[in-house]
This record gives structure tokens, sequence and C-alpha cells, in this order.
């Protein structure tokens, strides 16, 4: 889950996905006019992050907004093959 919400006056709000494979932000949402109070939450589906990925909430101008990003981590340990 993605949640974000302006805090102050009328902003610009982009929300990025880095993908350190590529070297490529990718937006998920861009430019959105947000007024005081106004909210984004983002909760069905999910995104896959690789190591060095990350999420970014971009301001078109000064201001405030807060976030909060839920996220559940998977461990696969390397497969390690028997001596032959």
């Amino acid at each position: 889950m993605v949640f974000f919400t302006n805090a102050n006056g009328n902003n610009t709000v982009s929300l990025k996905w880095y993908r350190k494979q590529t070297d490529i932000s990718y937006y998920i949402i861009g430019g959105k006019n947000m007024s005081l109070g106004e909210f984004v939450q983002l909760s069905d589906g999910y995104i896959v992050l690789e190591p060095e990925d990350r999420l970014e909430i971009v301001l078109g101008s000064s201001g405030l907004v807060d976030a909060l990003c839920t996220a559940e981590e998977y461990y696969t340990p390397n497969m390690v093959r028997p001596q032959q």
C-alpha cells in the first residue's frame, strides 16, 4: 500500500518507481494537482521491487506531503547444488 496526503497549500505531486537495473524512473502517478488535505491511496495489486529499487514522491513546488508505504519482504535463499 502507498498513501500520501497534501499537508500544505496546493501542490503538484508525482509518484515514481526507480528501477536500479535500468537506471530509469517510471511514473506511477505523474503531476497530480492536490489541494490541502487531499490524499491518494494505492492498495490494489502489488509492485515487486528488486534490490536498490525505490519509490519516490516528488513535489512540483515547495510544500509538504506526508507519505506512508507498507512492504512485505520475501527471502529466497540461493539454492546450493550437491557436490558431484
